[in-house]
């Protein structure tokens, strides 16, 4: 039945808002005297009296109580009085949050410890976007104090919290390592252990993956002592060593050796923590896994690369000189034939071309299919390389291929292959040479619609009016 204005009761529900009013702007000293109020009001009141006037009072912008800016702003001394009067432990804000939440994340020990105490405040609640329980939520502060709301927390709730996964997956020791908060990780691994060890997000990393991608050795070395297995894979098939090397990270790698970590493992693409740190062009690390691991340099992936291919592919001049020194064989081809000069050639990697060419590299040895850098580095549209690779005298006449073409014919037929030809053509390369089906670089410019390129091959002296082998409709005689 609404009070009428000027009555008991609608005083006691303008005292109900003021309380929410004050404590939205953290004026406790007000809400005290307020409080007081309504605590008589309740006191003297009737049979009809509204005993829990804060009941349902909060911000409709946030969903916010009385009690939950209190428990926000560590007001442990009137939250008693806010629970009498009615201020729901059970409440939602508009977040999904609840006080046990809220003070989680915000609250010192003291509090925390009220509200564990209080009929209907579960620690097991989950919320907010990511579903988690308070658990989660005090894993991932950063405070000193934060460790021991977490061991009242856990007290209150049993040990099987720590199992507990959020909307994400994830238990609480994964979030405290990704935090970096080790006296949180110590107290989470102090039961449960094997359990929270061997505990992934949704694609397979451990919380030791989680340290290796924070370059966390301190975190890394917490979890080994309490058991952590350094060679678990995650869902790419990678140990925390694949995830160390890629990064280049030298002191989690020379940990790991520490603790024996197997650097022989492959991926779910056939590579090493070797292979990965070939690939992302941290040659210190390839000395740390070769010298110390004493990990294979000879390892080749499922299409017959080897480290040597996999540097050239990326463009990492000091790893291939590092490889080298270490004996990786320089001519060693693919499955393909290719070598590391063809697979750089391709990729336009010049530092490569120049380190393999100094060391020995044949600049013009040829693929399974006879094509030389130089037939790669045109087709690929590279000048810089083709401009490297002439420096280094190769050979502008030589054929590859089923139909013995020229690097000019390749250069006649790539797109952007203007650049190459004109080099090639200042390089004596002969603009009427003929391929097996007697095709000449201007035919091939021609059929293609390449027109810089056939204005450079006819200013070059290259003959129109040589009369190919190719049929109309394209069949060789």
């Amino acid at each position: 039945r609404p009070s009428k204005p000027g009555s008991a009761g609608a005083t006691v529900r303008d005292g109900a808002q003021k309380v929410l009013t004050l404590a939205m702007k953290s004026e406790w000293a007000p809400v005290e005297a307020v409080l007081k109020g309504l605590e008589k009001a309740v006191a003297a009141g009737g049979d009809d009296a509204n005993l829990t006037p804060l009941a349902g009072v909060m911000d409709p912008a946030t969903g916010m109580t009385p009690l939950m800016y209190a428990v926000k702003d560590n007001r442990t001394p009137i939250l008693d009085r806010l629970i009498e009067l009615g201020s729901d432990v059970g409440a939602r804000n508009n977040d999904n949050y609840n006080v046990i939440h809220i003070a989680s994340m915000f609250s010192r020990e003291d509090v925390v410890k009220l509200l564990l105490n209080k009929r209907g405040v579960d620690p097991y609640s989950m919320g907010g976007s990511r579903q988690q329980t308070a658990v989660h939520l005090v894993a991932s502060r950063q405070t000193g104090t934060a460790t021991a709301i977490l061991r009242a927390l856990l007290t209150a709730a049993g040990k099987d919290i720590r199992a507990k996964t959020d909307g994400k997956g994830k238990i609480p020791l994964l979030l405290a390592v990704e935090a970096g908060n080790q006296s949180m990780c110590r107290e989470l691994l102090s039961a449960q252990t094997a359990d929270q060890l061997k505990a992934t997000t949704n694609n397979g990393d451990t919380a030791l993956h989680l340290a290796a991608r924070r370059k966390d050795v301190e975190m890394a070395r917490i979890l080994v002592d309490y058991g952590a297995n350094v060679d678990l894979q995650n869902g790419d098939g990678q140990t925390a060593l694949h995830i160390a090397a890629a990064e280049g990270d030298e002191a989690m790698v020379k940990y790991f050796y520490t603790v024996r970590a197997s650097a022989s493992i492959i991926d779910n693409q056939d590579r090493t923590p070797m292979h990965l740190a070939a690939e992302n062009g941290h040659a210190s690390i390839i000395e740390i896994l070769a010298d110390k691991f004493r990990a294979s340099i000879y390892e080749r992936t499922k299409d017959g690369s080897t480290l040597m291919h996999i540097a050239s592919l990326n463009g990492h001049a000091e790893c291939a000189t590092t490889l080298f020194k270490k004996g990786v064989y320089l001519h060693m081809p693919n499955k393909g034939g290719a070598r590391s000069i063809h697979t750089a050639a391709k990729y336009g990697h010049v530092g490569i071309i120049s380190t393999l060419l100094n060391k020995g590299e044949r600049v013009d040895v040829p693929t399974n299919d006879n094509y030389t850098a130089l037939h790669i580095a045109v087709q690929s549209a590279k000048p810089a390389v083709v401009e490297t690779l002439l420096g280094f005298g190769a050979e502008v006449h030589v054929r590859g291929g089923k139909l013995r073409e020229t690097p000019l014919h390749i250069a006649a037929r790539v797109k952007d292959g203007d650049r190459c030809a004109l080099m090639l053509l200042k390089s004596g390369a002969g603009a009427n040479k003929t391929t097996d089906d007697g095709q000449t670089p201007v035919h091939v410019a021609a059929k293609y619609g390449n027109v810089l390129t056939m204005d450079q091959l006819l200013e070059d002296n290259g003959d129109p009016l040589v009369k190919s082998k190719v049929r109309k409709r394209g069949v060789a005689r």
